[in-house]
């Protein structure tokens, strides 16, 4: 998986564990989760969909570049600034795999909209600062009307926004 600007993409992060998945009926496994600490304590549960993370490195700390996909997105209501990630804990695990995150707007690298029939479509990919680092986005906003949807016409630096539902892939850990 590739993503515009990836070098710009940096969240400080502790690589607490893997959870190798559990064995498949088949004899495989089902994919890694990747357990990782971030700056203010809080534990983020992350798919390593494409094996890109070395399991060796469990328990050092260093860089984790993370790219939020197939997100809801929205600009945050005029006055509010918040940053940073909501990560209500997982009730098994103790971590999150879906957090809400909050940020400001560095860079908007694409965006695509269409208009067909009775729905607009639009294709982004953003460098949102959450605080403690910058993390990607790249998603897909359906609806009939996407400034309701999303909250404006369209999306600039220096907006302030919020991601829900993500999925969130994982394309390097390296150590500082």
């Amino acid at each position: 998986m590739r993503f515009p600007k990836l070098e710009q993409v940096a969240l400080p992060a502790t690589f607490v564990a893997l959870n190798p998945g559990r064995l498949h009926p088949d004899g495989s496994r089902y994919l890694p989760l990747i357990v990782l600490r971030l700056t203010g304590g809080t534990h983020l549960g992350v798919v390593d969909r494409h094996h890109r993370v070395d399991p060796a490195r469990a328990g050092t700390a260093g860089i984790v570049r993370l790219i939020f996909q197939l997100s809801r997105i929205k600009l945050q209501p005029p006055g509010q600034r918040r940053c940073g990630m909501a990560v209500p804990p997982h009730e098994q695990l103790g971590i999150s795999v879906m957090p809400a995150a909050c940020g400001q707007i560095v860079s908007v690298l694409t965006w695509e909209q269409h208009r067909k029939l009775d729905y607009a479509s639009l294709y982004t990919e953003l460098l949102i600062d959450i605080g403690d680092g910058t993390v990607g986005l790249r998603t897909t906003v359906t609806g009939a009307d996407l400034t309701a949807v999303i909250g404006a016409e369209q999306l600039q630096a220096g907006d302030w926004i919020e991601l829900t539902n993500s999925r969130i892939d994982i394309l390097e850990f390296s150590t500082q």
